[in-house]
């Protein structure tokens, strides 16, 4: 099961930054430099007595990391995370909540599963926010689009009342 999970977290990774479109959300570099230093705090927090915490936090962390700079943040924060959390697993004790179970296995099992619960939870948060955006884009430019063709509507109602009313003299 190890195997799987670990393609359930990569493969929609790699798709998402694949794509052109999903690019990062335009926010300042500090407030991308604050939210992946969350993020990888949180990642060594969970090795600490705040593990508990620290595996909580972790969801509104993606979901704002999602929601503020969009999937592509989301893939390089996971990425982060992971890359902060495997050197720690390897060489600290294993997390304090993981500490009933012995086997390697199993603890293993048990932070992809919880990794990939973060991910999607993150994941779906930016997709939802970008859609939004994308939305909103679309009905600016549909907005605007009807605004000129009122206008020409307006316009060409009131060259004809000139007209009629130049003809009728």
């Amino acid at each position: 099961p190890a195997k799987f999970l670990g393609m359930g977290l990569v493969l929609p990774a790699i798709l998402l930054l694949a794509r052109s479109r999903a690019s990062l959300m335009r926010t300042p570099p500090w407030e991308q430099l604050c939210a992946y230093l969350l993020m990888a705090g949180l990642a060594a927090a969970v090795f600490t007595p705040f593990s508990a915490v620290a595996l909580f936090v972790a969801f509104p962390a993606i979901t704002l990391v999602g929601l503020r700079m969009g999937p592509r943040a989301v893939i390089l924060a996971m990425a982060l995370t992971c890359t902060v959390m495997l050197p720690l697993g390897v060489h600290q004790a294993p997390p304090g909540l993981m500490t009933d179970h012995e086997s390697l296995n199993h603890r293993i099992t048990l932070s992809q599963v919880y990794l990939a619960m973060v991910f999607a939870t993150g994941l779906i948060a930016a997709l939802m926010a970008t859609h939004q955006q994308r939305l909103r884009q679309i009905l600016a430019r549909r907005s605007a689009s009807y605004m000129r063709a009122r206008d020409r509507a307006q316009a060409a109602s009131v060259a004809k009342t000139e007209f009629l009313a130049a003809m009728s003299h």
